[in-house]
């Protein structure tokens, strides 16, 4: 355990209350030489509560270390496809934010809530997309050659009721694929956003790796970070509508 981190649990709230009490005790104390109790039970109050502190606090980022990083790379070569290196890059991205000193750089405590919930939105997001690409694969070529054997059948010499029966079939062939068009562009947009997505964790590790070498993270650099996560939050809200899913 670092001793940053002791020493920071014990200057928590709960320790510095604890502290007052047991100052408060103490004092009470030294007013009846006969009776030490009350220095005795403030103490053990103290020392209760920045142990309390230090476990909570040890026990937290235990949790956070926990994380499989190896599940985004799993589900990225699960297929192989446009989002293949995608995937694959948020996952090394997202695991070197999180190795950042979460003492020094407070916000990332905060960032973890967002980090989970898109965490946990990948797998139905990737799954979404795959099936999309896979309708598409289906269906899009072969939408595609009825419409022209179609076109190529109008221009031939037919009579007018069968005209009139290809014309019909040649209208509901192009909604359909009108249909499979808006997908691809659902799909492309998808991709897209997660390029952004990645792009925006990358500038941040950036930020934050550019000030490791400071003793304290500079206001600018904390100006770009929280701008870069709020960038961040409203991507993730996109995606999701562009996808049609429910954020976790």
């Amino acid at each position: 355990m670092k001793n940053k981190s002791f020493f920071d649990s014990i200057l928590s709230l709960k320790t510095v209350l604890a502290f007052g009490i047991a100052v408060i005790a103490s004092a009470i104390s030294l007013g009846s030489y006969k009776n030490p109790a009350g220095a005795l039970i403030g103490g053990v109050v103290f020392l209760f509560a920045a142990t309390y502190s230090v476990l909570f606090s040890e026990d937290e980022e235990s949790q956070i270390q926990e994380t499989d990083y190896n599940d985004l790379r799993r589900l990225a070569y699960d297929s192989r496809d446009r989002l293949t290196p995608i995937i694959n890059k948020l996952g090394i991205v997202l695991k070197s934010i999180k190795s950042f000193d979460k003492d020094k750089y407070l916000f990332i405590r905060r960032f973890m809530s967002e980090i989970a919930s898109f965490e946990e939105l990948i797998p139905n997001l990737v799954a979404s997309y795959r099936k999309g690409s896979m309708f598409l694969q289906n269906r899009d070529a072969q939408t595609s050659t009825d419409i022209k054997s179609l076109e190529m059948k109008l221009n031939s010499g037919i009579s007018e009721s069968i005209r009139l029966t290809y014309e019909k079939a040649l209208l509901e062939k192009k909604q359909t694929q009108a249909e499979l068009q808006h997908i691809r562009n659902n799909l492309d947009d998808c991709e897209s956003k997660l390029y952004y997505i990645l792009s925006t964790l990358e500038k941040i590790e950036t930020i934050i790796y550019s000030d490791e070498l400071r003793d304290n993270i500079s206001d600018e650099a904390s100006k770009n970070i929280n701008q870069q996560l709020e960038i961040f939050s409203e991507s993730v809200k996109e995606i999701t509508k562009v996808m049609k899913l429910q954020r976790l």
